[in-house]
C-alpha cells in the first residue's frame, strides 16, 4: 500500500516509473523543486512530517528507504 502510493506520486512527479526500489531519486533527475513537491506530497498523502535532516538527506534515499521510513513513521 505505502510502496504504491509512493511509487505514484515520484511517476506523477517525474513522469518515470522507476523499476526498481534501489533507485535514488537523485538518479531520476529530480530537482530542488520536484524534491519539494514530493516531500509535501509524502507528509499529506499519509500524514507525517520528515525532520530537516531527513528533508536534507532524502535526494540520496533509494526508493525503497523511503518507504521503509514512511512506514515506520506511520508505526510509531
Amino acid at each position: 500500500m505505502v510502496k504504491d502510493k509512493v511509487l505514484d506520486i515520484i511517476k506523477e512527479i517525474t513522469y518515470k516509473s522507476p523499476t526498481k526500489l534501489s533507485f535514488a531519486l537523485d538518479t531520476l533527475g529530480v530537482d530542488s523543486l520536484d524534491l519539494v513537491d514530493i516531500l509535501m506530497r509524502l507528509e499529506n498523502k499519509f500524514n507525517i512530517v520528515f525532520t530537516d535532516e531527513e528533508c536534507s538527506q532524502i535526494r540520496y534515499w533509494t526508493i525503497n528507504k523511503i518507504i521503509e521510513n514512511i512506514e515506520n513513521k506511520i508505526n510509531d
